[in-house]
């Protein structure tokens, strides 16, 4: 028997969720868990939950209490809240989580759980005559509609094998068997003439199986009646049923679209099932011909996946992340900060190149002595790429100015090719800005309630994406600028030495 303490958080933290424990459909559906030791790892089955006060010494005295006592006492004891039987048994191991109860100083709320190895169990008696080693296993599965047993093997083949479901009240050597949705502790015993009783206690689990209740959209005339609500269940074995019922989560008689407004009531849980429903749409029309303009728009069909939850208005709201990416586009367009800066990057590039071209007709009189490298190095990158074209002789006589001018873009800025990028671009993003306005002013009506987004915003981001990466690849310098490493600096020191 162990017993784990654990603050009661408000925030739900350590044991600030045991609570919950006190309902029982709550119970019903989180009895497994897992426990990590030193020795080794346990499956947690839960059992029982109990209310009782600090001092209760059948609960807090752990040296003294034994699992058969415990279960005496949870079995009898008035805080008992939930006991399940035939999970524990008086060979089980078992831990106790404790915590604060909130309505008494020293109140205390306790859930219990089984420990089970996970690993396969092997139980060895030992005596003057020899040994006998039972050997168990488990089973742990899905609902799948059929029986299962376990594994289990005596040391000695002719020992008698039996088992107990009832915590040994009881012994049968028909091994149980599971199917259906549940956990049965069995113990397991083996004797032989001569030799102890190895007694072990093994565990059948059979967990839900989840089914999914997709409901149809459906769509009717403002004013009708509502039609009958239908869906369709998948995940259901051939045999089996759920019960369940579909109704509307309000009552607007408003033309619109109503998105997860279609909802299953009933069980989540129903047998050998956990039941998992997908919300449908009631869309209300002003004539049966009539279609809402939502779903008639071409590129609704695109953006289905796209159903953000939150918003009680339907498609009767506008989205403010919406506004936020037509703002951002236009201001991509139009920087207000750096307005001048955008757009006259192409000129200032062109100054600096036509600054540097200017040294081909500059006499070397009239020129510094790095404006006369500069002008060595324009020239000696001219002759080579005339060079390797024509395979000639070739002076500094020989380059003409637009030769002269391809070194300059070559050593400095490809302002040529930047221009011609940076026109696209201009197109381009009018484009984009224009479409992000249009779409929009066609999806969203700010006359409408808001709301943070809506089946249109993965578009309006994607308009402000696109923008973004047109505005980076073609609107900005981004050819390499030759920098000055070692190889350079050398081309420099023999040109001073020529010079």
């Amino acid at each position: 028997y162990n017993l784990v303490y654990g603050h009661h958080m408000d925030n739900g933290a350590m044991f600030g969720g045991l609570d919950k424990f006190e309902d029982e459909t709550y119970f019903d559906s989180h009895r497994e868990g897992v426990i990590v030791t030193p020795s080794g790892t346990y499956d947690l089955i839960t059992f029982a939950v109990l209310n009782t006060d600090a001092y209760d010494s059948n609960i807090y005295s752990v040296n003294s209490i034994t699992a058969e006592g415990l279960l005496n006492y949870l079995q009898t004891s008035d805080g008992t809240i939930i006991f399940r039987e035939g999970v524990a048994s008086a060979s089980s191991k078992i831990v106790a989580m404790s915590t604060c109860a909130a309505a008494d100083t020293n109140g205390r709320l306790v859930v219990f759980a089984i420990m089970i190895p996970r690993d396969m169990t092997e139980i060895t008696t030992v005596n003057e005559v020899g040994t006998l080693t039972l050997s168990l296993g488990s089973y742990d599965g899905i609902y799948d509609g059929l029986w299962h047993g376990f594994y289990v093997q005596s040391s000695i083949a002719e020992a008698l094998i039996e088992y107990s479901i009832d915590g040994g009240v009881t012994w049968t050597t028909e091994m149980p068997r599971i199917r259906d949705v549940g956990t049965i502790t069995v113990m397991v015993r083996a004797s032989y003439p001569g030799l102890d009783t190895a007694v072990g206690t093994t565990l059948l689990r059979v967990s839900p199986l989840e089914a999914v209740l997709t409901i149809d959209d459906v769509r009717k005339i403002v004013g009708e009646e509502d039609p009958e609500f239908t869906g369709t269940v998948t995940g259901l074995l051939a045999q089996d049923s759920i019960d369940y019922t579909i109704v509307r989560n309000n009552d607007s008689e408003d033309i619109g679209v109503y998105r997860d407004s279609l909802v299953m009531t009933g069980k989540e849980v129903q047998g050998n099932y956990i039941i998992t429903s997908v919300p449908g749409t009631l869309t209300i029309v002003a004539a049966a011909e009539e279609v809402i303009e939502d779903d008639a728009t071409p590129l609704a069909p695109m953006l289905q996946w796209f159903d953000p939850r939150g918003s009680s208005y339907g498609r009767n709201a506008w989205a403010l992340v919406n506004l936020i990416c037509v703002i951002i586009t236009a201001y991509i367009f139009l920087p207000l900060l750096d307005l001048r800066g955008k757009y006259r990057r192409g000129r200032i590039l062109r100054r600096i190149n036509d600054k540097k071209a200017a040294f081909r007709t500059t006499p070397d009189s009239e020129l510094n002595f790095e404006e006369k490298l500069e002008k060595r190095r324009l020239f000696q990158l001219a002759i080579e790429t005339r060079q390797e074209k024509t395979n000639a002789a070739v002076t500094e006589e020989d380059i003409t100015e637009k030769e002269f001018y391809g070194a300059v873009e070559t050593l400095y800025y490809k302002v040529r090719k930047f221009v011609r990028r940076f026109r696209f671009g201009f197109v381009l993003e009018i484009l984009i800005v224009a479409a992000a306005i249009v779409a929009f002013i066609l999806t969203e009506d700010i006359r409408m309630p808001m709301v943070l987004i809506d089946r249109w915003t993965p578009l309006m981001l994607i308009i402000l994406i696109v923008c973004w990466i047109v505005d980076v690849r073609l609107m900005r310098y981004r050819e390499k600028v030759q920098a000055d490493g070692e190889e350079e600096e050398e081309r420099r020191r023999q040109l001073a030495l020529e010079t």
